[in-house]
């Protein structure tokens, strides 16, 4: 996997060394310098260190060895082909699964092979939403300030560089927009594809549904309005959108509306048992506008900390990028209010704002880093227009307005800097000693270690996620119930049971199993914490 890695990052730094060669007749030098460094930048940061930084989180793990098993057996965890929606984890969106299953398949369970499609997704999105922002006559200082804003937004920069199911949703939702710019001021198709991509949207989270309504009527009113398409564009567009968000009504009926579960296909629909709405949906019991209102100031408070108390989404003590953040954000509106009726740009962004108030509004901020983040990617493209603003600024005070804009820039480039220092070193140690963070490699040189013992049991898994062993031991999904009766997570018994097996017990707790005691043992460590490895080879 990485020769692979390896050769995109070169060929997409290339690129990058060609757009801004291209981009340099309208930019000048130190526009360019920034659009150029801020590329290369998120470049370098979504490649590092793929397969090894951050930790597998629990989410994570389900949809990783989903994402196997559909490349090598054809089926997820659930024995389901082509499912809809996940029944893993209390649920979890198909889309991300699909698109990584090819690479699994190839490469095995690698974890930088399952992270690879959602860096380069980030990255190109990104890459090819400034590209289109340029040659649409885009202001340079507009073009320059989206770039520095959301290469450098640390939230979208940890969303890239790992692989839970709804990330997706992130570079998805940065192509629909870019394709329905490119539709207000180019050909006809970008809007085929803008509609195609806002239907896949349904396929990425379930958190941005509630906007998706909005945004297809409004996109249709505008163009419409414009006089980008007729009712025979219209009625296509309807067709074929019909056709894909098929097995997504799919689903609606049997979780909402109690139908069986049944294959219909080339898809398989299924009920959760357990749905996770009390935890992406405010509660509409009492006071409703109190518990909207709460919501937002609890959310946008999250926003302006930069960290919503989930460490894989959000790192705590990197907030004043967030607040410059959000002053700009208000900035670029504000400016944007004033000026909407002569650029096409502002007014899709002032109308993907208002389509996505429903999120802020209904859906809980309860961390909001990964339930907000199409309305974070408004704020950071807000912040890109308020930023251009300012690096625009110009009259009697020029050197007041040149001190500002340095001044500002560096403060985004120094904390961007640490930020991605930390995330590189000592970020791994916000997340806790538990099975829920797992370091994969760690954890298939522990398992390695484990399998050299002559015994068929192993007691006390230190995984609470026990996705993680079916992706180590690259089970098949119909043998899942014997391997982890061969690997048992939770608590070892304390005493010595029938048959050969091993007992994996923290050091510390040793104490509490002296029954243990008899049997030979090894120490190992996994991820910091020391176990004691008791085993017995036969009765």
């Amino acid at each position: 996997m990485k020769p692979i890695s390896t050769m995109f990052l070169i060929l997409l730094i290339g690129i990058i060394i060609w757009l801004v060669t291209y981009m340099y007749r309208r930019l000048g030098w130190w526009r360019s310098l920034i659009v150029g460094g801020s590329l290369i930048f998120i470049v370098l940061f979504e490649f590092h260190a793929l397969g090894r930084l951050p930790y597998v989180y629990g989410d994570e793990g389900y949809a990783f060895y989903d994402s196997f098993s559909i490349g090598r057996y054809g089926i997820d965890s659930h024995l389901m082909h082509n499912s809809v929606y996940s029944l893993s984890s209390g649920g979890q969106s198909v889309l991300y699964k699909y698109i990584a299953a090819p690479l699994l398949k190839a490469f095995g369970a690698n974890l930088a092979a399952y992270r690879f499609p959602m860096a380069l997704l980030m990255v190109t999105s990104v890459m090819f939403f400034i590209y289109t922002l340029y040659v649409s006559r885009v202001h340079p200082n507009i073009v320059t300030g989206c770039t520095l804003m959301l290469c450098t937004a640390e939230w979208l920069l940890i969303c890239g560089h790992w692989a839970d199911d709804c990330n997706i949703v992130v570079p998805v939702f940065i192509l629909m927009v870019t394709f329905a710019f490119r539709g207000l001021v180019g050909k006809k198709y970008n809007i085929y594809i803008t509609f195609v991509l806002l239907t896949l949207l349904a396929y990425c989270y379930i958190g941005v549904w509630i906007s998706l309504p909005l945004i297809y009527i409004a996109l249709f009113v505008m163009y419409w309005w414009k006089q980008k398409i007729g009712w025979r564009d219209g009625l296509i567009n309807i067709v074929i959108n019909a056709v894909l968000l098929f097995p997504i009504g799919c689903y609606v009926l049997v979780q909402f509306f109690h139908v069986p579960s049944f294959k219909c296909a080339w898809f398989s629909v299924a009920r959760l048992p357990v749905t996770r709405q009390g935890y992406s949906i405010i509660s509409f019991k009492g006071n409703v506008l109190l518990n909207i209102v709460t919501n937002v100031i609890g959310g946008f408070h999250q926003v302006m900390l930069g960290f919503d108390g989930f460490t894989p989404t959000s790192i705590q003590g990197f907030g004043l990028i967030y607040t410059v953040t959000l002053i700009l954000a208000v900035m670029g509106i504000v400016v944007a209010v004033k000026r909407w009726r002569n650029s096409a740009f502002i007014q899709l962004m002032l109308l993907m704002t208002i389509c996505v108030l429903p999120i802020v509004a209904f859906v809980t901020d309860r961390t909001c880093f990964t339930h907000w983040t199409v309305v974070l990617l408004i704020i950071t493209a807000w912040a890109g227009v308020g930023l251009g603003w300012i690096l625009g600024l110009h009259g009697n005070l020029s050197w007041l307005f040149n001190l500002i804009k340095v001044v500002l820039v560096l403060v985004v480039i120094v904390t961007t800097g640490k930020f991605t220092k930390y995330y590189f070193t000592e970020y791994v140690q916000l997340q806790p000693v538990s099975g829920w963070y797992v370091s994969f490699s760690q954890a298939q040189q522990f398992m390695e270690k484990l399998d050299s013992l002559p015994v068929r049991t192993y007691y006390g898994m230190p995984f609470d996620n026990r996705m993680i062993v079916e992706c180590i031991k690259e089970a098949d999904p119909h043998t899942i119930s014997q391997v982890q009766n061969k690997y048992q997570c939770g608590n070892p018994p304390q005493t010595v049971q029938p048959g050969s097996a091993a007992y994996i017990v923290p050091k510390q707790d040793t104490n509490q199993y002296r029954k243990l005691r008899v049997l030979p043992h090894k120490e190992w460590t996994l991820m910091g914490q020391k176990y004691v490895v008791y085993y017995k080879v036969s009765d």
